[in-house]
């Protein structure tokens, strides 16, 4: 509690997903969720993300991931187990490494994105960018965060007194080609 944090507004970002995607249509979403086992802020995402989709009555499946394991060994293994279960989704909503990796599954069974499936990652980071289609984020204010928590470390370090306990960053929806453009 004495500790000060720079994060960014996880239930905005959930809920501009969940929006995103039932804009689009979706009836069946696959969400890639962290690992209840750890205490996180990332949580307050996945928990907005399945209240409005709810809400919308659009059913959705969590997937939960091991802490912290982005390696491509695991992703491949994350989306054949998926994939084996034979439970069609026309949403996906995850990080963007796993949204990317379900992305390029899916499109080489033959599944067309976003007409059958539509997908919203989340933190936005350049690899969202550099595949086809560009994927619609959430995206995180990465330079941002870096900033402020340099900021904050070395007025720590000075021993000068800080405003706020935590600081919360706001997150923005780039729209890729893995939506549809609706209003």
């Amino acid at each position: 509690e004495d500790i000060p944090v720079v994060a960014v507004d996880h239930v905005l970002g959930g809920r501009m997903a969940a929006d995103e995607l039932a804009r689009n249509g979706c009836k069946k979403v696959l969400q890639f969720r962290g690992s209840l086992a750890v205490e996180s802020p990332y949580h307050d995402r996945h928990r907005e993300f399945e209240k409005v989709m709810k809400e919308k009555n659009i059913e959705v499946f969590s997937y939960e991931l091991e802490w912290n394991r982005f390696d491509n060994e695991y992703i491949e293994n994350v989306i054949r187990d998926v994939f084996s279960k034979n439970i069609l989704f026309d949403g996906v909503f995850g990080v963007d490494l796993f949204a990317i990796g379900y992305m390029n599954a899916a499109r080489i069974r033959g599944i067309r994105v976003p007409e059958d499936l539509r997908i919203v990652s989340y933190d936005g980071t350049y690899v969202t960018r550099i595949v086809e289609p560009k994927m619609t984020s959430v995206v995180q204010p990465i330079e941002e965060l870096a900033r402020e928590s340099v900021r904050l470390v070395d007025r720590l370090i000075n021993g000068s007194a800080y405003q706020d306990k935590k600081l919360v960053l706001e997150v923005k929806l780039q729209k890729g080609g893995t939506t549809f453009h609706c209003s």
